[in-house]
Parts: C-alpha cells; sequence; structure tokens
C-alpha cells in the first residue's frame, strides 16, 4: 500500500468513528515501515485519524513525529 492509501482508510474509519483495533494495528505496522514516503498530508491525516479514535500507538507517533520533524520545511498552511 501506498501512504496515502493507509492515511485514508485510517481516515474514513475515523469518519465513521469505527474502531477496529487489528485494522488500525496493520496501519501502524504499515505505516511505520513507509514512514519515510510520507507526506505531510499523510502525516496529518494519520495522526488525526488515531487521534479521533483514542487509539494510541508508541511506535506510530514517534515515527510521524519524526516524520514532521523532517517535513516542517515543506509545510504549508494547509497542512498546519
Amino acid at each position: 500500500f501506498r501512504p496515502q492509501h493507509l492515511a485514508n482508510t485510517a481516515w474514513a474509519f475515523a469518519t465513521l468513528c469505527v474502531l477496529d483495533a487489528p485494522l488500525l494495528d496493520s496501519i501502524a505496522s504499515a505505516a511505520i515501515k513507509k514512514m519515510a514516503e510520507f507526506k505531510a498530508q499523510d502525516c496529518a491525516n494519520t495522526v488525526w485519524s488515531f487521534a479521533v479514535l483514542r487509539c494510541v500507538d508508541s511506535p506510530l507517533l514517534d515515527a510521524l513525529s519524526s516524520a514532521a520533524l523532517n517535513l516542517m520545511e515543506v509545510y504549508t498552511t494547509v497542512d498546519l
């Protein structure tokens, strides 16, 4: 899966307020492996989705935080 696919899937479930823990675990695992390919919007959508669903995945949050810092120079006001 591409980062956008992972982020969009998480976003769709969060928008519907559907907490599927096994799915989110799989998304988190795949996202961590692809984090170098994540764009600002992918990071934002993924972290928003996990927050809305109150799903805490520390390794994913660490990876997203690191990616966000690396992308800080290319963020636009839309990304923020």
